[in-house]
């Protein structure tokens, strides 16, 4: 991709976090996640997907966790200085200790059929995996900074 789409790209994402962040906050308790996902299910775009799950996995661990410790670790998996070789090992890394993070505390992950099962989820970070894996190295980083920024905001926001 040229630097014109991935500045347009970024902008997009930018957009897209105002507004499931928003989504995210109405919804408080009665979390639906094919409402949230819907606009990432929408979007012809593997990297606007991408961050949507990554951004929805991040607001769901931080809510059913009710804590920071577990959002303060899986930020761990983040290098301070991310090379090439690492940005698709540690965005696919990442979701899956969400993921892992979920299971601990399957009892209050919402579903869209109200049984506590993860194959919905599963299904997403597999889409989300295969995306990943066919990025290319621009894009990856772009994700990734992505993902630190969204982490880095709710790190800070816990702080206060």
């Amino acid at each position: 991709p040229t630097k014109q789409k991935i500045l347009t790209n970024i902008a997009e994402l930018k957009k897209i976090k105002k507004e499931i962040t928003q989504k995210f906050d109405e919804l408080k308790g009665k979390l639906n996640l094919k409402y949230l996902l819907r606009e990432a299910l929408q979007s012809k775009s593997p990297l606007i997907f991408c961050a949507c799950l990554l951004l929805i996995l991040i607001l769901l661990v931080k809510k059913i966790t009710e804590g920071v410790a577990e959002i303060k670790l899986i930020s761990q998996v983040i290098p301070h200085t991310t090379t090439n070789i690492y940005a698709e090992l540690t965005l696919i890394v990442f979701a899956g200790m969400c993921l892992g993070v979920l299971a601990k505390y399957v009892s209050k992950v919402p579903t869209t059929y109200g049984n506590n099962d993860l194959g919905e989820y599963t299904n997403y970070i597999q889409t989300y995996n295969q995306y990943v894996s066919e990025m290319d190295k621009e894009e990856q980083k772009s994700l990734l900074g992505f993902l630190k920024e969204t982490l880095d905001e709710i790190n800070i926001k816990n702080k206060k």
